[in-house]
């Protein structure tokens, strides 16, 4: 007789559906714990609003720049309270292409800028906004060429040119060149941001500071000869004209014929005449040596 009774075919078939429905159970609730954990990477889950704004100011601006980081902060709040992006911060910094690849995943090295971005996104959480960007939900690297002509820009701040986008026919303002072209140093947005509110209005627009503006010489005086010089040259100059002109030299024409083996100077002076100052140079002049043997 066996020691535990047999169990029925119904009974063990009630068991074996039970193990696999357990399975079942467990592979789907560890799909559900991924599929969390990896969605959490991208919209920030765990993370607070100020840690997924101040990352996101961190990677989209220039890290020395407060208004830069003020900027993309603003832009972030007008996207949170437009509705159309998420129903938090975290979302809306965490939405599929929208922000820079990893902004809630990579690692803020730079301990200054991390905790000025920090300080800016209490700020920005307790109201603060960039008043030039006002209520701009868009902007891009300043320099880049996006191609569309729906966009106004209104402000140009570290290193990102922030626009609104307009109805075909509206006015897209005046900062578009100057938008796409891109300032070249990005670190300087003071002179820029400057520069372009002038264009905007049709001011002419000053020189850049590093470049030198041209200014004529100033004068420089001369000091005056003495009179008694003035005197003395005014004297030589009347002597000069009062003086009669000197008389063309005579020149004796050669003769017709020479005799043999005399040589007629006027007719054509040797080519160092003139160097040696009219006079023929002698042997000894030109450092030969004489002797009773003649020249050698």
């Amino acid at each position: 007789m066996p020691a535990y009774p047999a169990l029925s075919r119904s009974c063990a078939l009630f068991l074996v559906l039970s193990a696999v429905s357990l399975g079942l159970a467990g592979c789907s609730t560890a799909s559900k714990k991924s599929k969390a954990s990896f969605t959490g990477l991208g919209l920030g889950l765990g993370m607070s609003s100020k840690e997924c704004l101040a990352r996101a100011m961190y990677f989209e601006s220039n890290r020395s720049s407060n208004d830069g980081m003020l900027a993309v902060g603003t832009v972030v709040m007008n996207r949170y309270e437009s509705g159309k992006y998420g129903k938090s911060v975290c979302e809306v910094v965490g939405a599929p292409r929208q922000f820079a690849p990893g902004v809630l995943s990579r690692d803020m090295t730079e301990g200054k800028s991390k905790d000025r971005a920090f300080a800016v996104a209490t700020e920005v959480l307790g109201g603060r906004r960039h008043p030039k960007v006002g209520k701009a939900q868009f902007f891009h690297t300043a320099g880049y060429e996006p191609g569309y002509n729906n966009m106004r820009y209104v402000s140009i701040e570290g290193g990102n040119a922030f626009y609104e986008k307009v109805k075909k026919g509206e006015d897209t303002g005046g900062l578009v060149r100057i938008a796409r072209q891109g300032p070249r140093d990005i670190g300087d947005m003071i002179a820029v941001q400057e520069t372009t509110m002038i264009a905007a209005k049709g001011a002419p627009v000053p020189p850049p500071a590093d470049e030198p503006v041209y200014a004529p010489p100033r004068p420089t005086a001369v000091m005056a000869p003495p009179p008694r010089i003035m005197a003395d040259r005014a004297e030589r100059r009347t002597e000069r004209r009062a003086a009669p002109p000197p008389a063309p030299a005579r020149v004796t024409a050669p003769p017709a014929s020479a005799p043999p083996g005399v040589y007629v100077s006027a007719a054509r002076p040797e080519p160092g005449y003139a160097l040696s100052g009219g006079n023929i140079p002698s042997p000894a002049m030109l450092g030969w040596q004489s002797g009773p043997a003649g020249l050698y």
